[in-house]
């Protein structure tokens, strides 16, 4: 008689429960900065602004704030001096970041000369967040060397890092966030200006006009640089730069504007008859020499007004 030995295996399955815990997830997109039409020689500033919209979810049940800490790095134009680059060709225009109140600047910790990274709080709604913010930009006026040209700055997902963390973050610091990029571009285009300056010609008193009656006044103009200009001066009263007159009442005496110290190029409008140059950004003066030819004249107080113009590209 056999006897079988019977083994139990008994078997112990263990269901080991996880939980697992919330974390925040956010993300981060930045409008593209276009500040348009630049004026560097009219020396003002130009404005623009785009969207930052912040988005996040999955975050911890008791959660009161999510906590940004925004950081815009130099683009790849680079920065001197704490400003920002955009840049054409050889030229390089700067241009300055704000944030939401305009006066302080956006910055990164990867630059304090750039200024501080923005802390944006976000109060939580359930098991999300949300905020748009404003990125203001500025070119600073005292820019007018910038020659003419279309500008443009590219800020990577390295230039715009947005720290996060549930509560509270040191944005000095913020080591224990969670980094989320974003990408955007800024645009700017200078274009072509001239100031222009005049100061009256006077010829004296005189009695008889036996002679000549020379006198000399100055025009003083600035174009951006690449500009290329012509200034051209009318005929005044007479319309015609070739015989140009003084009057008072209905009496007249005949004088002549030039262009050169010897009084033979008459200055007008007439393509030959302008001064043309290049503009450099900074201020050129041109002297405009006028003549009284002898000629009998009765008494009286004598008086012209030209027009000078700059036409320029």
């Amino acid at each position: 008689m056999t006897s079988a030995l019977r083994i139990l295996i008994v078997s112990l399955i263990l269901m080991v429960s996880v939980s697992l815990a919330h974390a925040a997830v956010c993300t981060a997109t930045v409008d593209d900065l276009n500040f348009g039409s630049v004026d560097v020689i009219g020396n003002v500033a130009t404005d623009t602004a785009a969207d930052v919209t912040i988005s996040c979810d999955g975050i911890a049940p008791g959660t009161d704030s999510i906590t940004v800490c925004g950081n815009l790095g130099a683009g790849d134009g680079g920065s001197d001096a704490g400003i920002r680059q955009s840049v054409a060709g050889a030229g390089r225009l700067g241009y300055v970041l704000y944030q939401g109140d305009h006066a302080t600047r956006w910055g990164s910790t990867d630059d304090a000369s750039l200024g501080e990274p923005y802390r944006i709080d976000i109060p939580v709604s359930g098991a999300t967040a949300a905020t748009t913010r404003q990125l203001y930009a500025t070119v600073p006026r005292g820019q007018p060397t910038v020659p003419v040209g279309i500008y443009h700055a590219a800020f990577s997902s390295a230039d715009a890092v947005f720290t996060y963390a549930e509560g509270n973050l040191d944005c000095a610091s913020p080591a224990g966030g969670t980094p989320t990029t974003a990408s955007f571009a800024v645009s700017a285009s200078v274009v072509a200006n001239c100031l222009l300056n005049t100061s009256d010609l006077d010829f004296g008193r005189t009695g008889i006009i036996g002679d000549n009656i020379d006198a000399e006044t100055s025009l003083s103009i600035t174009c951006t640089p690449g500009a290329d200009y012509a200034i051209g001066i009318d005929g005044g009263g007479s319309a015609d730069p070739s015989h140009r007159l003084l009057r008072s009442g209905s009496n007249t005496v005949s004088y002549g504007l030039y262009s050169d110290p010897g009084r033979g190029s008459i200055w007008g409008t007439a393509t030959g008859s302008t001064l043309s140059g290049v503009g450099d950004g900074a201020g050129r003066t041109y002297p405009v020499y006028g003549r009284i030819p002898p000629q009998p004249a009765v008494a009286g107080a004598y008086s012209d007004t030209v027009v000078v113009t700059i036409t320029y590209q």
